[in-house]
C-alpha cells in the first residue's frame, strides 16, 4: 500500500515509476480489497489531504485505473509478518505466486526482512526493481 499512496501523492520518484509501468501495461499490479481500503484510509487522513490539495475526481481516477487494469484478488490467510498488519500484502503475494513468480515491491520494513523466505516471491524495494528491470 505505500508504495500506491506515495505513487498517488507524488507523481515523481521510484513509487511514481513502477506505478507508471503499470499504467503502461509492462507489468501487473495485484490488489486485494484490504489494500484497496487501506490506500482510501489514508489518502482521506486529513494532514494528508491538508498538506497535498487532493481532489476527489483524482482518488477516483487512480483508483478506476486500479479497477480497470489491476487485477483483483485474495489473500491467503498468514502469520510470516513480524507486523501483524502486513500479513494481508504477504498473504496476497503468496496467493499470485502459486501459479508463477512474481515481484512483491515495498517499501515497509516488516516485510523486507521476509525476503528470500517466500517461494516464487521476490521481495524487493521501488529503486532495486527499477535497477533490476534496467538491467543494473
Amino acid at each position: 500500500t505505500n508504495v500506491l499512496v506515495r505513487a498517488f501523492l507524488k507523481q515523481s520518484g521510484s513509487d511514481w515509476l513502477v506505478f507508471e509501468r503499470f499504467l503502461q501495461g509492462e507489468i501487473e499490479l495485484i490488489y486485494s480489497q484490504e489494500i484497496l481500503d487501506e490506500f482510501l484510509k489514508v489518502v482521506s487522513y486529513p494532514r494528508i489531504r491538508k498538506r497535498i490539495k487532493i481532489q476527489k475526481t483524482q482518488t477516483e481516477v487512480f483508483v478506476g485505473g486500479l479497477f480497470e487494469y489491476g487485477i483483483l484478488k485474495r489473500p491467503i490467510k498468514t502469520k510470516l509478518c513480524r507486523d501483524m498488519k502486513d500479513n494481508h500484502v504477504v498473504g496476497l503475494a503468496i496467493a499470485a505466486s502459486k501459479r508463477e513468480e512474481i515481484w512483491l515491491i515495498t517499501g515497509d520494513k516488516d516485510i523486507l526482512e521476509l525476503k528470500g523466505e517466500i517461494k516464487n516471491v521476490e521481495i524487493v524495494t521501488p529503486q532495486k526493481f527499477l535497477a533490476v528491470g534496467d538491467g543494473n
